[in-house]
């Protein structure tokens, strides 16, 4: 728990001395770059007052401050969010949507992840860490911002006044910005209306349960306090899933004289997510086929490529060496792919795959026997045949909406603690002159237990022989484990999932300030607002990452993933990172663990849960180990590690390894980001507010210095002492303990424009339209293959169309076309061969004179070698996003309120990549799916308020949200593209609320009472997010009292 402490020294009824100490740190907060302004600023504003107030002085409201006199319902007029200075929305040239307090509690929303039920331009992009990710227009958004900045510890709305949706290319206030938009949350301030508070209290089914205290204080003329509370947990349909979050806010408003503010917002946060795995893919191959009568399969695989040293001669081919050939599965050696795809493993996906689908498996799998592999030897065919529809959504019966996701186990979990503190200085020098100075530290540290996250996802039947020749070569798992759901043993390959725990221990600290200066000048024709900003942002992140190994694996300079006493190889590191390549870690370098999926799923099985025991469900051979430091000798089956544990009456439970697992550290990141940025904004208003104008230009400067080690391979750093790296550096291998070290240091400069008009036709119709383009830097740690640092992400998006309001506000829209694009997308983890055909070795693995030598990325044969890379993302692709949008609102009385919003994607689209790739491509590169991204969302929310009569004090409301079926997967069938799309989605929800008072005496406290569904018509539906599937969440209902005093 943290507390805080905050010194006020008062003289004269003038604050003149802020210190903010914190248990884990104390400092003075005007203590950050930039302090010389800030006393500067302070000193001024006293300069210019006197040294008293009298009683009869009206406090002036900055035009840094949002006002919300014109609110109307769930209708917003006003927003700070374009250019940092009040402006009604309507009469901004830059599209900003705002989801009010109102909505906020009639509707229950909490997170940024809620929002997408409620605004068409946000699409949900759930992850198995946080509830913050969404995207907007399109495009990934992790950049969602408290107060201005952006944060990245978790956050809830009880501490939040109103969500600003801002959306397009435009960073010109914020800096980081993704292309698509961006959210801004709003904080609730202390204010000087009067001594209020309230308490919140919730319960629902799922566990429910919320609790929230909030009072405002005002301690004197000068001083209003307001200490916010809140206590939230919830969990979800999957047992295993929860949620919790505790965090207190203090916020202190300061007048020391009619034209200042000082607004001071300290929160601490304390978040326990526990979000098992969002997928389960089919990685068993259970539509690969044979088509001879030998058993060997002469034709081509689909979207592959073969090695050049590969033997196709049907001599020396047998079952055991066949490359998969089916389509259910892509791997990363596809040609045609920018990144790898697997069905998921649930029937339900089945009933969407498309009638050319089933029947192209049909015809192909006949050659296959009925049940699949059916030899201990692994020597028969290796898929089965389907003859139905039925016989796909059988193959996979194990798994359905009641089992889907558990197997991450109960004690996969992420826990965040952290401070957000700002502080805001306004004040007007003049009638035509304000200034405003917003600082900003975040400091927050993170822990997260999970399962590795490539194996855990996966459903295998079958494990990886090493072979030269063949990316791909296996044999196939038999067991006799009877079938949990069928009840039946058969003779088709056991299903399991082969995986290990990870853990992340990671921190950083953020300082922020914004310098922001408005002159306001008018002329005979116009009135303009000229916005000078200075904005300064400094990044510091470290964090380890480990694998649990067994305890015999460690070597002394801290690495794992190697044989010590193979010295040719231990002294290279080159030849290190060859050591593991692909297919070649086995269970002597990690603690794998092999669970059945016929097996349950329950918190109680021990192979399920975080401990230090390395278990099986399997009494045969599941992979292989190495038995001596030659990496090609995989001779040794892994069974014989495991021993048998049995219960009381002497059946066997599992099979456990006799060596515990440890935790030892697997690569160690570093990173420094440092943003300077300057911007000027001109706002105007002409032929008297019929037409108005942005002019807006910024540029940013951004340092980025950064290192990444990956300890598993290479060892510690400083391990001369331990006969690491560092004590071979001489001769050929000078310089290698500090090349993988990855340290870089760069630095960017962008200039982006903002440029927008906006024109009354009449005093009900505008047009608009506006360009603007963004920058989003890198956060340290996303590399290339070569080891240097992915580019920012550049964005520039256009926008135009019309805008209606009604005078008295009743009626307020606005329909916008939009076409964005995106630079350097963070979404891009090419495949192994597109990655070698990018970074090829003759470039980079071969001249150590080089700009970039970097030889431990590559194997022998040239090839990339995937544990050795220190990223996988590539440079110059550029991807599109175009649609229309309508945000409507509909106020016609004061008990009744609508907001509707509607999204049609037009194009979501690459447009350029590599040239190796575009011409390894088998379709133009324009034709490349983007996957899991809708045609359509649409919501309409509206809310009928009785103001009199007996029902007086009753309110209820409905929102429906709808979003369109989204393509899955592309499949290439006899060079006809066929499309898995997953179904349109319906979600409904709704509240009635009673207010009232809880006695008919004068000035008795309010009350409320709230009843609110998620998800009214239960519908758990199979839907998808990218290029993954997961069950909806069912019908979630909470009761809340609320208690004004």
């Amino acid at each position: 728990m943290h507390f805080y402490f905050l010194a006020i020294s008062i003289e004269n009824r003038q604050v003149i001395n802020f210190t903010y100490s914190y248990t884990k740190m104390k400092f003075p907060i005007l203590h950050i770059p930039y302090y010389i302004f800030n006393t500067i600023l302070v000193l001024t504003v006293y300069a210019s007052t006197e040294a008293t107030t009298e009683d009869s002085e009206i406090y002036i409201l900055s035009d840094f401050v949002v006002s919300g006199e014109d609110d109307k319902g769930y209708y917003s007029a006003n927003s700070t969010s374009a250019t940092k200075t009040n402006e009604l929305i309507k009469n901004t040239p830059i599209n900003v949507s705002v989801i009010n307090t109102e909505f906020i509690d009639d509707l229950g929303i909490k997170t940024i992840e809620d929002l997408s039920q409620y605004s068409a331009s946000i699409d949900s992009d759930p992850t198995g860490y946080s509830l913050d990710q969404i995207r907007i227009r399109g495009f990934r958004n992790t950049n969602t911002r408290f107060g201005g900045f952006r944060r990245t510890i978790p956050r809830d709305s009880y501490n939040v006044s109103r969500f600003d949706i801002i959306k397009g290319a435009n960073s010109l206030i914020y800096g980081e910005a993704s292309p698509g938009g961006s959210v801004n949350a709003v904080p609730l301030i202390a204010n000087f209306r009067k001594d209020a508070g309230s308490l919140i209290f919730g319960l629902g089914n799922k566990d429910y349960k919320r609790a929230i205290y909030n009072y405002n204080k005002v301690l004197s003329d000068n001083l209003a306090a307001r200490l916010m509370i809140l206590n939230h947990e919830q969990g979800y349909e999957h047992d295993f899933k929860k949620y919790s979050i505790d965090s207190k806010t203090l916020s202190l408003n300061f007048r020391p004289t009619s034209k200042t503010s000082v607004i001071i917002n300290a929160e601490d946060v304390d978040a326990m997510f526990n979000f098992p795995g969002l997928s389960m893919k089919d990685k068993t191959y259970m539509d690969d086929l044979d088509t001879d009568s030998n058993g060997l399969d002469d034709q081509s695989p689909i979207n592959m490529i073969a090695p050049s040293n590969i033997n196709h001669s049907q001599s020396t081919r047998n079952v055991d060496h066949e490359k998969y050939d089916g389509i259910l599965g892509v791997e990363t050696n596809s040609s045609s792919r920018i990144y790898e795809y697997y069905v998921p493993y649930s029937p339900d996906w089945v009933t969407h795959a498309p009638d050319s689908l089933i029947n192209y498996l049909i015809t192909e799998t006949q050659v296959n026997p009925v049940t699949g592999p059916n030899s201990v030897s692994g020597s028969s065919n290796s898929g089965i045949q389907i003859n139905s529809r039925q016989d796909l959504a059988n193959y996979y019966s194990e798994i359905n909406k009641t089992n889907y996701g558990y197997q991450s186990g109960p004690d996969k979990g992420k826990h965040v603690d952290g401070v957000f503190i700002t502080k805001d200085i306004q004040h007007i020098f003049s009638d035509s002159i304000e200034g405003n100075l917003s600082i900003n530290y975040q400091e927050n540290t993170g822990n997260n237990l999970a399962r590795d996250y490539y194996g855990i996802n996966k459903i295998v039947d079958s494990y990886s022989v090493y072979d030269p020749n063949y990316p791909r070569a296996h044999r196939h798992v038999f067991d006799d484990i009877e079938n949990s759901i069928s009840g039946e043993d058969d003779d088709s390959p056991e299903k399991f999932i082969r995986t290990y725990w990870i853990k992340t221990e990671a921190d950083s600290k953020r300082y922020g300030s914004k310098a922001t200066l408005l002159i306001e000048k008018n002329t005979g024709f116009s009135e303009n607002k000229i916005i000078l900003g200075l904005d300064y942002y400094n990044t510091e992140k470290n964090e380890i990452n480990f694998d649990q190994i067994p305890e015999n694996a460690l070597n002394n300079d801290g690495s794992y993933l190697i044989d010590e006493s193979d010295f040719s190889n231990w002294i290279d590191a080159s030849k290190r990172a060859t050591w593991v390549s692909q297919n070649k870690i086995t269970d002597r370098e990690k603690a794998y663990e092999y669970i059945s999926i016929d097996k349950a799923f329950t918190a109680d099985r021990s192979i399920l849960q975080f401990n230090e025991i390395i278990e099986s469900d399997f009494n045969v051979d599941t992979g292989y180990t190495r038995s001596n430091t030659n990496p090609n000798n995989l001779n040794t089956g892994n069974s014989s590690l495991f021993e048998d544990v049995t219960d009381q009456n002497g059946n066997v439970i599992n099979r456990v390894r006799n060596e515990a697992a440890i935790w030892a550290e697997s690569q160690k990141k570093i990173a420094k980001i440092t943003s300077e940025s300057q911007w000027i904004a001109t706002q105007s208003s002409l032929m008297d507010g019929k037409l108005r104008t942005l002019l807006g230009l910024r540029l940013d400067k951004i340092n980025v210095s950064s290192s990444l080690r990956k300890i598993s391979i290479y060892g510690r750093e400083d391990n001369e002492a331990d006969n690491g790296l560092e004590a071979y550096s001489f001769g050929p291998y000078e310089g290698q303990n500090e090349r993988v070290n990855n340290k870089v240091n760069e630095t960017y400069e962008k200039y982006s424009p903002s440029v927008g008009i906006l024109y009354w036709y009449n005093k009900n119709l505008a047009i608009f339209g506006n360009y603007a383009e963004s920058i989003n830097p890198p956060f340290g740690q996303e590399r290339t293959p070569v080891g240097t640092l992915a580019p920012p992400e550049y964005g520039k998006g256009v926008e135009f169309g019309f805008r209606f309001n009604s005078v008295d506000n009743k009626i307020d829209g606005q329909v916008t076309y939009y076409s964005i694009e995106k630079e350097n997308d963070n979404e891009f983890n090419y495949s192994d061969n597109l990655l070698a055909l990018i970074y090829p070795v003759e470039v980079y693995g071969t001249d150590p004179n080089a700009d970039i030598y970097v030889p431990e990325i590559y194997q022998a044969n040239g090839n990339i070698s995937k544990a050795a890379l220190p990223g996988r993302r590539a440079e110059g692709d550029v991807t599109l996003s175009s649609g229309v949008e309508l945000d409507f609102h509909y106020n016609p009385t004061n008990t009744l309120s609508f907001i509707a919003s509607v999204n049609k994607s037009l194009k979501n689209e690459i447009t350029k990549l590599h040239p190796n790739v575009t011409n390894a491509l088998t379709v133009p590169v324009n034709e490349v799916i983007l996957l899991g991204r809708p045609d359509l969302r649409a919501s309409l929310t509206g809310r009928y308020s009785f103001r009199q009569g007996k029902y007086k004090g009753l309110s209820f409301g409905v929102s429906q949200h709808y979003r369109s079926e989204s393509p899955q997967t592309l499949f290439n069938i006899n060079n006809e593209p066929i499309l898995l799309n997953f179904g349109d989605e319906h979600t409904t929800s709704g509240f009635i609320t009673y207010k009232g008072r809880l006695s008919s005496l004068k000035g008795s406290p309010r009350y409320s009472v709230t009843l609110r569904i998620n998800n009214l018509f239960d519908d758990q539906s199979f839907v998808g997010r990218g290029n993954y599937g997961y069950y909806k969440e069912s019908l979630s209902y909470n009761i809340s009292t609320k208690i004004n005093f």
